[in-house]
């Protein structure tokens, strides 16, 4: 099987995807115009990572409240879960981890 570059942003992207947090109930949360600012459940999910020519990026601009949903949200350790899941993928390929 070959590897490619858009396949591994792909399967990256598609982990952090799955792993990120999704608040349960409707409606805005937070003051408008500040970074702790949600519109609506899945605003992280959905706005905050995209992929990029040269990977995928957690923009802070878009979604200021990412750090702070990785530490205290309903999943905590998101991002380092999706990265553990993504480097435990790799090696189920073949991929050894030095």
């Amino acid at each position: 099987m070959k590897i490619t570059r858009a396949m591994l942003q792909n399967k990256l992207y598609e982990i952090f995807q799955s792993n990120s947090p999704v608040r349960q109930s409707g409606g805005a949360v937070g003051k408008r115009g500040t970074n702790l600012y949600s519109p609506y459940p899945g605003n992280l999910k959905n706005n905050g990572i995209y992929m990029t020519s040269s990977g995928i990026r957690l923009d802070y601009n878009k979604v200021g409240y990412i750090g702070y949903a990785n530490k205290y949200s309903k999943k905590p350790g998101y991002i380092e879960k999706s990265i553990n899941e993504f480097l435990q993928w790799l090696v189920s390929l073949g991929g050894r981890i030095t």
